[in-house]
């Protein structure tokens, strides 16, 4: 008899446990459904800055992947530039910023995960780092307290493209710690593995232009060669390989600005941007592939 009623509780305990379990399943596809509507009308470019910081405070306020919009709206922006307009796009991601500000401005005191992380995103694309790193900072101090799960999600959502060196670092510490979740890690880190060599890469033309002797010559080599890495990255697909080739593009345009109006050095530079925007699988090394370049 003992036996039978514990038969019962064990049965009743896990109808239970499905029931629930269910019901989180139920939720979380109900959560996604609503973000991919609110995530449409984000984007669309006609909706205007006002507008989406109504938005983005109405329906997600506390999601951090607020910080998606902020990052395929910049996106988009950058891939409807010309190459003439690269080097000169500062105006690029004003809308972005006046969104961050204007969200900002409506909850000065303690603005919710999903404003600062908007808000991060933007200050990046815009160039301002230390705006970046401050809106980072609180969305860590935030992150922290609700868990590890919540640090992955905001290395995914944020710092892979603001701060992605410590987003690889967050990626590692939970992959050692939560072996049954480290396939979700690994992606993590392999996106802001690939993030943190693009901003290396425009470290490296920015010294280039410490001296600018022969400068278009030589970025225009360092471009070919990102150009090859990004073809050999494992983790990403054609689509996302055109995408994330002509982001690098625009990420080093900025320092090209010293000489990108100087006929030659335009020459070199205008040829490698074009070259990016259509992948090839040819080694930049190949005598064939560098006498078409050069």
């Amino acid at each position: 008899m003992a036996k039978g009623n514990s038969r019962k509780r064990h049965d009743r305990a896990r109808a239970q446990a499905l029931r629930a379990e269910d019901a989180r399943s139920r939720a979380d596809a109900e959560a996604r459904r609503h973000f991919d509507a609110v995530f449409e009308r984000a984007i669309d470019p006609a909706l205007p800055p006002a507008g989406l910081a109504a938005l983005i405070l109405d329906e997600l306020p506390d999601s951090i992947a607020a910080a998606r919009i902020a990052r395929t709206r910049a996106q988009r922006a950058e891939e409807s530039a010309t190459p003439a307009q690269w080097p000169h796009s500062d105006a690029t991601f004003a809308p972005l910023a006046e969104t961050a500000r204007l969200m900002l401005a409506a909850r000065p005191a303690s603005p919710p995960p999903g404003v600062l992380a908007f808000a991060a995103v933007a200050a990046h694309f815009a160039e301002d780092e230390a705006e970046a790193r401050r809106h980072a900072d609180a969305l860590l101090d935030i992150t922290r307290a609700a868990g590890d799960d919540a640090v992955l999600e905001l290395a995914e959502e944020v710092l892979s493209w603001t701060h992605p060196q410590e987003a690889v670092e967050i990626a590692e510490r939970y992959a050692a710690q939560h072996h049954r979740k480290r396939n979700r890690a690994r992606l993590v880190h392999d996106v802001a593995s690939f993030e943190a060599e693009g901003q290396a890469m425009k470290r490296e033309v920015e010294a280039v232009f410490a001296d600018e002797k022969d400068g278009g010559r030589a970025a225009a080599e360092m471009i070919r060669a990102a150009q090859q890495r990004v073809l050999e990255a494992p983790s990403f697909s054609r689509e996302d390989m055109r995408r994330d080739q002509a982001r690098l593009a625009r990420k080093m345009s900025k320092p090209l600005r010293p000489i990108a109006d100087r006929a030659v050095a335009g020459a070199y530079l205008e040829r490698a941007f074009t070259e990016l925007s259509m992948p090839t699988t040819k080694d930049p090394a190949d005598p064939d592939a560098a006498g078409k370049a050069n």
